[in-house]
């Protein structure tokens, strides 16, 4: 008896996922109030995730990255694809275009190395 039973949960299980449930037709979105402007991923997404994140390991990982694809080559870095890139790069050099994105880096970094970034910078200029 437990054995059917758990044979019948295993074949109820789908293999594959259905990512079309999630597309809605804009005309659909538009009637339902839903934003019509949708978000469409890039190449650089996951790159400009690793450059915000405050762990150091994913930002030398982002840096690291960029580094390799600003080389000539098959690859290329392409900055008209995400803009954020640019802010994100120079945001580790330390110039940050808004001063939201330096008390969210400066409280990260507190929170996860007990050291503030201002500190630093004072030291070295």
């Amino acid at each position: 008896m437990r054995r059917h039973r758990s044979q019948r949960t295993t074949c109820t299980v789908p293999l594959s996922y259905n990512h079309a449930q999630h597309s809605v037709p804009d005309e659909c979105r538009a009637e339902l109030n839903m934003a019509t402007q949708v978000y469409r991923r890039t190449d650089y997404d996951r790159l400009s995730l690793s450059l915000a994140s405050p762990l150091p390991n994913e930002q030398d990982f982002g840096v690291n990255v960029c580094t390799l694809l600003s080389n000539e080559g098959r690859h290329t870095l392409k900055l008209t694809k995400c803009p954020r890139l640019l802010d994100l790069l120079l945001a580790h050099a330390g110039l940050h275009n808004h001063g939201a994105t330096w008390q969210i880096k400066t409280m990260f970094q507190r929170e996860i190395s007990h050291a503030s970034f201002s500190f630093f910078f004072l030291q070295i200029t």
